[in-house]
């Protein structure tokens, strides 16, 4: 009576369509629980975008107040050294403009030719560092007086930025002339 092996499928079932029906009504539950786990993900994923934007958005907004901010003090150190030298009126607007036409006849970017004009515009901030008895002197200015006066120039780069700050290698926003000679010279990107 040896009717040979026992088949596997009538060991654990006598009938095979009933264990196939539940396998596919077990996948399509996980199916269904994998698509809600995907959903969920993406919505989380949007929120998440969407805080990213947001964020990005305050900081780009206090980012540029601080650079308009860090502008207009300089603006107003430049301005305070002029008043205080009798400069006539809106002479570090003109050098900043002058710089910014000769760059941009040079081929320098707009962006480039904008940097320069404000550090133009800085030119004479070192002034502030002058006496007012020696600039607002009406005789002939002493050798010594002389050469303080002609040291102004190189206050931006005796007050530099700490080493190792964002600031600190930009030496052509404090050095007009070179940032100018630079684009003149340079095949990179201040060229158009």
């Amino acid at each position: 009576m040896d009717k040979g092996p026992i088949q596997p499928d009538t060991m654990t079932d006598p009938n095979p369509n009933t264990s196939q029906s539940c396998q596919l009504e077990c996948l399509a539950r996980q199916l269904e629980a994998a698509e809600q786990e995907r959903a969920n993900a993406l919505s989380l994923l949007e929120r998440a975008r969407a805080e990213l934007a947001r964020t990005q958005g305050e900081r780009d907004r206090a980012v540029n107040a601080l650079i308009g901010l860090r502008k207009e003090t300089f603006f107003n150190l430049a301005r305070d050294a002029e008043r205080r030298d009798g400069e006539s009126p809106m002479h570090t607007v003109r050098i900043g403009a002058y710089a910014s036409l000769i760059a941009t006849s040079l081929g320098c970017t707009p962006a480039w030719s904008e940097m320069l004009e404000t550090a133009a515009q800085m030119h004479d901030i070192g002034k502030i560092g002058i006496h007012d008895s020696i600039l607002s002197k009406t005789g002939p200015l002493t050798t010594e007086e002389w050469r303080i006066m002609r040291e102004h120039p190189t206050w931006c780069r005796h007050h530099r930025p700490v080493r190792g700050t964002a600031a600190s290698g930009r030496r052509d926003r404090h050095d007009p002339p070179r940032a100018l000679q630079r684009c003149w010279l340079s095949p990179g990107p201040v060229r158009q």
